[in-house]
């Protein structure tokens, strides 16, 4: 069987011959720009259904009915309590915690801006568990092999690290089982920052992410004031 059309695998190529390290703020700037280029206008990108064929085509093996905690996903959302929401992520890009009754917490990304995602996204790989330094290099197979996951697998966890949770406070989610839409797509930590920078944020009746974002910072100030 022919493999779907990838536009990431040229993307990924440039990138490693950048020479550039993942996850620092070189690689930051890098991915933001090429990946706008990337996408440019094309509609494909501008729903959900184009996400998820996307993240199928290129994760496809990897998807699951339920989450392992510490390990990042995206899936179709629709809340069921959708009639009380001002707005909601329909596309969820999360750090998956623990699981709850009918469900699961997990810290969508979406909810911050990408300069703060990089950050959390350099915090996380600060303390990735069953990993090495150069496993994230390995490829898909040596990641599966190591299982590699955030050692932040649950709200305790996150809530006691006093330098992440000021930051991801307006992410944490709690997700119900009936409201997912798709299989959940795991992203594995080699495209952590792909995943995270792609204009994959879309929020139920078109919300603009700066609101949205604003919305969060509120949150953050009313918290920690």
């Amino acid at each position: 069987m022919t493999k779907s059309y990838d536009p990431f695998d040229n993307l990924s190529k440039q990138f490693k011959n950048s020479g550039i390290d993942l996850f620092t703020s070189e690689s930051v700037k890098w991915w933001r720009t090429n990946i706008n280029k990337m996408i440019g206008e094309r509609e494909s990108y501008k729903s959900e259904k184009g996400w998820i064929d996307l993240h199928k085509s290129r994760y496809g093996s990897r998807s699951r009915k339920s989450p392992h905690s510490g390990k990042m996903y995206m899936f179709h959302y629709e809340p069921t309590t959708k009639k009380k929401l001002k707005y909601w992520d329909t596309l969820p890009l999360i750090f998956a915690l623990e699981k709850t009754a009918g469900g699961f917490y997990g810290l969508n990304l979406h909810y911050i801006p990408r300069k703060k995602r990089s950050l959390v996204l350099q915090h996380m790989v600060s303390r990735l568990k069953n990993a090495t330094g150069g496993d994230v290099d390995e490829g898909f197979e040596g990641e599966k092999l190591r299982d590699i996951r955030s050692a932040y697998k649950t709200y305790d966890r996150v809530k006691n690290d006093s330098s992440l949770y000021k930051y991801i406070y307006p992410c944490i989610k709690r997700y119900k089982n009936k409201g997912i839409k798709s299989n959940l797509i795991e992203i594995p930590v080699i495209d952590w920052e792909i995943a995270s920078y792609l204009p994959s944020d879309i929020f139920f009746e078109r919300k603009s992410l700066q609101s949205v974002h604003q919305d969060g910072i509120h949150k953050v100030r009313k918290k920690f004031k």
